[in-house]
């Protein structure tokens, strides 16, 4: 899902940019992309597969806003192994604009509500697109094959830490 798997794609940086760099390489246009990216993670743990048009549907919100929610297919995924999917409701909630511009990242960035559904639902309707289209033909412009993904989380790093990188 390009709303899901666009979040952050850096290109290698130079040895000037590391050693001179104090700024985050991602950047995180109205808080969007740390949202999108802690959402995919939280999918693969708790869903443990990607099935996004399979797992969820747009909704209504508040002030009539289009925003992405668990279906039933979804929910009984994850209850099937053991979880109720609080983190990732937690983070589809921030798709309400009640919580516009409420939380706030470093550097002072703050989540556009309005901007994280969009994207969330401008990715949901590209994948549910791409998975419509004919697999059978590899050599098709626009064949988009979707696989089944089963998601296997093996592990995580406690208390990581990014050391600061001082310019020489």
């Amino acid at each position: 899902m390009a709303g899901f798997t666009s979040a952050c794609t850096v290109a290698e940086p130079t040895e000037d940019e590391i050693g001179a760099s104090s700024e985050a390489w991602c950047t995180n246009p109205e808080g969007t992309n740390a949202m999108i990216a802690a959402l995919a993670v939280s999918i693969g743990r708790e869903l443990g597969r990607w099935q996004i048009p399979t797992d969820f549907m747009i909704v209504r919100g508040t002030y009539n806003q289009e925003m992405l929610q668990l279906t039933n297919t979804g929910m009984q995924q994850c209850y099937s192994r053991g979880n109720q999917c609080q983190n990732t409701k937690a983070l589809l909630a921030f798709q309400d604009a009640r919580y516009d511009q409420m939380l706030e990242f470093p550097g002072n960035q703050k989540l556009s509500s309005w901007s994280y559904a969009a994207r969330l639902v401008s990715g949901y309707r590209e994948q549910v697109t791409c998975e419509s289209r004919p697999s059978n033909n590899p050599y098709q412009v626009n064949n988009c094959p979707a696989e089944q993904h089963k998601l296997t989380h093996l592990g995580s790093f406690k208390h990581l830490t990014i050391p600061t990188i001082n310019p020489l």
